[in-house]
């Protein structure tokens, strides 16, 4: 199944380090543009923007 992940799943996710939480339950994932950009933003925690950075494809 794919799924479409918004900004405060991804976000709250890796902070409480559970990100592969969405990748075992429902295999791939598709992050838009916008939150990309969202989690990459200047105000974001380091943790979430290292996550974005260094991702699996």
């Amino acid at each position: 199944m794919i799924i479409v992940s918004d900004t405060s799943s991804r976000n709250y996710l890796i902070l409480i380090d559970h990100q592969n939480v969405l990748p075992t339950l429902f295999g791939q994932i598709i992050i838009p543009q916008a939150v990309s950009n969202e989690l990459r933003h200047a105000k974001t925690p380091e943790k979430i923007k290292n996550w974005i950075i260094t991702k699996p494809n």
